[in-house]
């Protein structure tokens, strides 16, 4: 790729100004529109969403068939060989008394139209058990479509099968008896991005439900998610079986047990969850990073983020609003554990004397500071901006704001930049522009200067100058 050199001397423009922080948030529109049962809103962060054939995750096959709702599309999908892509064309596809629909290896389901809305697998109810996709071999890729009232699981992703790289993209789970989607026995390099998984009114039976619910995974990331109404109701554990209350009611987000580890978590809008993320719950996680979310609850539940028997964990620039509830992030014994630079409305609540990291935060958040109640955006003079801290964490893991917009920007938000003193785009004759951000470390003034023109990135460069003062 080609490399632009900036300007020499853009950056002693530089040093007079400051940088705005806002916690990961951006001046921008509403959530969406209202919640259906056959449709959950469209991915709000276009900037990491683009139509799957356009995406980064795309995977090319050498095979394609395309199947319509009269066809034998189970056959079609259980019998694809490595290389396949099935099109699914617009309709409803009916599981009938199935089980699942078991996916090979290296295959790819998705619609033909790229329209999730267009294409719903629908189970028989919360009645009989099922699971309506399952992935069972390596590089599968599930894209643009719906699943829907379907007992046990939407998709359950298999490592005890060889279910790695498991690519799951713009799909809208919606009205599924317990987990939506469900990984077992350590799936590796498994991504979840794009997607809407949620419950229309009155759709939740027990409190054993989830969005995501993944044991033992490795390398697994959970992006730009859309996930909604994951509340329970009081009543057990499994939809129709009384178990009594179940673990306090299941976060929406759980990744533990069987050797969890290096699990990312970014960039998620989740709205009206009694719990929203949660690693380790006693069986324990490592290395994991929550960063850029925004979760907003305005009823009565539990915590927003949970770190239980979880190791080297960064939590860093998310936005947590939850209602009548004493710790906003909770935290439980584990070692190396930093939280920075996140915007909650409650201090965090600490068990069993639990010792972690902490600097940047504020502890004070009002549906009031938003541009209205549940929107993932400040009001522009929001008296977060300024807060937060510069450290080594935070200039190497969070490095652009829950929209991607680059750090260092002024006239973007979602920058949390202590120590920091400026940042400014420079516009060249050419058509050339430096995004520019000098940061006050050590006695020096560092400059990362990040080269583009028209939307293209060309790199880069940090320098380093002595600070006279």
């Amino acid at each position: 790729m080609q490399r632009y050199t900036p300007k020499p001397g853009s950056l002693f423009t530089l040093i007079a100004l400051l940088t705005f922080s806002y916690f990961g948030l951006i001046p921008s529109t509403a959530l969406g529109q209202a919640l259906t049962t056959r449709q959950a809103p469209a991915p709000i962060h276009s900037n990491f969403c683009p139509a799957y054939v356009q995406s980064e995750l795309y995977r090319p096959r050498t095979r394609q068939i395309t199947v319509g709702p009269q066809d034998n599309w189970i056959s079609a999908i259980r019998g694809a060989l490595p290389g396949t892509e099935i099109l699914l064309q617009d309709g409803d596809y009916f599981l009938g008394s199935t089980y699942t629909v078991t996916i090979p290896e290296e295959v790819t389901v998705r619609s033909a139209s790229g329209n999730r809305n267009a294409v719903t697998i629908i189970g028989q109810g919360y009645g009989p058990g099922a699971e309506a996709l399952m992935v069972t071999g390596k590089n599968v890729t599930l894209a643009d479509l719906s699943i829907t009232q379907v007992r046990n699981h939407g998709i359950a992703i298999k490592g005890e099968s060889g279910a790695n790289g498991t690519h799951i993209y713009n799909v809208n789970l919606y009205d599924i008896g317990t987990q939506m989607i469900k990984g077992t026995k350590g799936p590796q390099d498994a991504v979840i991005a794009c997607s809407a998984m949620g419950y229309s009114a009155n759709g939740v039976r027990g409190d054993y439900i989830a969005a995501i619910d993944v044991h033992g995974p490795q390398d697994l990331l959970i992006r730009d998610n859309y996930i909604y109404n994951f509340m329970g109701d009081g009543t057990g554990c499994e939809v129709d079986i009384d178990c009594g209350a179940y673990m306090g009611r299941h976060p929406a987000i759980l990744i533990w047990n069987e050797g969890a580890r290096g699990t990312i978590i970014e960039r998620n809008v989740m709205i009206e969850n009694y719990r929203s993320i949660a690693l380790g719950l006693d069986r324990g996680h490592e290395d994991g990073i929550i960063r850029n979310n925004f979760i907003f609850r305005s009823q009565p539940g539990d915590a927003g983020i949970e770190l239980r028997t979880a190791n080297n964990t960064l939590v860093a620039h998310n936005t947590v609003y939850v209602e009548n509830y004493i710790g906003a992030i909770e935290v439980s014994p584990g070692t190396n554990n930093r939280i920075y630079n996140n915007f909650i409305s409650a201090y965090f609540r600490t068990r069993d004397g639990a010792t972690f990291t902490e600097d940047g935060n504020l502890f004070d958040l009002e549906p009031s500071d938003l541009l209205q109640a549940g929107d993932s955006h400040l009001l522009d003079n929001s008296r977060a901006i300024g807060a937060g801290v510069s450290l080594p964490d935070i200039l190497t893991y969070v490095t652009d704001d829950i929209d991607g917009d680059l750090v260092g920007l002024p006239a973007v938000a979602g920058l949390v930049k202590g120590n920091t003193l400026e940042s400014q785009r420079i516009v060249h004759p050419d058509g050339f522009s430096d995004d520019l951000l000098a940061v006050l470390e050590d006695g020096k003034i560092t400059a990362i200067i990040h080269g583009g023109a028209a939307g293209i990135e060309f790199g880069v460069e940090r320098v380093a100058f002595d600070l006279e003062i």
